[in-house]
């Protein structure tokens, strides 16, 4: 019975394999020479570890940790495209992003023009903006779950530092299960 390994599909037995990988909502589809299954894996994963340090150093120049809420917005809105989400879900991602990233955001902070200004304050405000201003208080929790699935596909743009610093320094619950922090 012949082994199935993700991402690697045999070619010609013990010297051409297929190798199928995603970084970075960027597919990388190729062929390589390897004497067996698991050493065209292994050269996969090396692969896929290289072109993401790559990746990251590029996040480390700043390109996008100094992007506008614009691009941020067509990167999310791809991200959920290649997920193959339903429409009514793409809608209230958009919907959710436009109501924290614009209104509320014009309203509340407008001088903010970049993800490294954000800050925890910010956050606990729009719950109040969300639950006060809007009157829904019986919809936060939904909107909460949005808010961190926005936060988690646009990692990118807030860099690990500020995410750190937040997770490290806060005790407050909401601080903690909106950035991910164990």
């Amino acid at each position: 019975m012949r082994r199935k390994i993700p991402g690697v599909r045999e070619i010609i037995k013990g010297d051409k394999y297929e190798v199928n990988y995603i970084v970075n909502n960027r597919r990388y589809q190729y062929r390589i020479n390897a004497a067996s299954l698991t050493e065209a894996y292994n050269k996969k994963l090396q692969d896929m570890a290289e072109k993401s340090r790559n990746i990251s150093a590029q996040a480390d120049n700043g390109q996008r940790l100094n992007a506008g809420f614009d691009d941020a917005r067509q990167r999310l809105y791809a991200d959920i495209l290649a997920d193959n989400l339903p429409k009514k879900t793409i809608q209230h991602y958009l919907k959710t992003y436009n109501r924290l990233f614009n209104d509320f955001l014009s309203l509340k902070f407008p001088n903010m023009i970049g993800f490294n200004q954000l800050s925890l304050s910010f956050f606990k405000e729009y719950k109040s903006y969300y639950v006060n201003d809007i009157n829904r208080p019986n919809g936060w929790r939904a909107e909460l779950i949005f808010v961190k699935a926005i936060i988690k596909r646009l990692y990118g743009f807030i860099s690990e530092s500020q995410v750190f610093k937040y997770c490290s320094n806060s005790r407050d619950i909401f601080a903690r299960s909106l950035l991910g922090c164990r």
